[in-house]
C-alpha cells in the first residue's frame, strides 16, 4: 500500500498538472478568440469600405441629375445616368444589409439605411426600364428629393465607421427615399 503522504503528494501533483493544462487552454482560448474578433471586424469593414466610393458618388447625384436637365440633356443621357446609379444604390444596399447581419448591435440602423438605398434601386431601376414612364419629368419632379438624399448620403459617407453613423441619419435616408415618385406619360 502507497502510504497516506506519498499518495496525498501524488494528488496535489495530479492536481496542479490539470491546473496547469487548464489554464493554459484558457489562454489559448481567448487568444483564439480575440484572432477571431479581429478578422471578423476586418471582414466587415473591409465589406464597407468597397461600398465608400459608390457612397461618394451617389452624393453627387441630385447635382449631377440637376445640371443634366439645365442642359436639356436627352432621355437616353438621363436613363444612362440612372442605370449608373442603380448598380451604386443596389451595391451599398447589399453592403449595409450585410452590416445588419454581422452586426447585431446597430441592426435596425444598418436595414434602414439598406433599405433607403434599395428604394433608391427600385426607383432607377423603375426610372430604366418602366414602360409609359417619363423618365425626363420624373428626375425633374423628384430633383428636390433628389438632391436631399444626396445632402444624406454625402453626410453618411463622412463616417468610415458605420458604427458611427446616428440612428437619426438613417431614419432621414430611409424617410427621404420613401418620397421618390415616378411620373407617367
Amino acid at each position: 500500500m502507497i502510504p497516506l503522504k506519498k499518495l496525498c503528494a501524488i494528488m496535489i501533483g495530479v492536481l496542479v498538472a490539470i491546473s496547469v493544462i487548464s489554464s493554459y487552454s484558457w489562454y489559448k482560448t481567448e487568444d483564439d478568440l480575440k484572432i477571431l474578433r479581429t478578422v471578423h471586424e476586418e471582414s466587415w469593414s473591409k465589406a464597407y469600405l468597397t461600398a465608400t466610393q459608390d457612397i461618394y458618388e451617389l452624393s453627387y447625384m441630385g447635382e449631377v441629375f440637376e445640371g443634366l436637365l439645365e442642359e436639356n440633356a436627352s432621355e437616353d443621357t438621363i436613363v444612362e445616368y440612372a442605370g449608373g446609379y442603380y448598380l451604386r444604390a443596389r451595391h451599398v444596399r447589399q453592403i449595409f444589409l450585410f452590416l445588419s447581419y454581422e452586426l447585431t448591435e446597430g441592426h435596425s440602423k444598418y436595414y434602414k439605411i439598406g433599405e433607403g438605398f434599395g428604394h433608391l434601386e427600385e426607383f432607377f431601376i423603375d426610372v430604366r426600364s418602366e414602360v409609359g414612364v417619363d423618365k425626363t419629368e420624373t428626375i425633374r419632379e423628384n430633383i428636390g428629393i433628389l438632391k436631399e438624399i444626396s445632402r444624406i448620403v454625402k453626410e453618411l459617407g463622412e463616417y468610415a465607421d458605420p458604427r458611427d453613423i446616428p440612428q437619426e441619419l438613417a431614419d432621414e435616408l430611409l424617410n427621404a427615399t420613401s418620397d421618390l415618385k415616378l411620373i407617367y406619360e
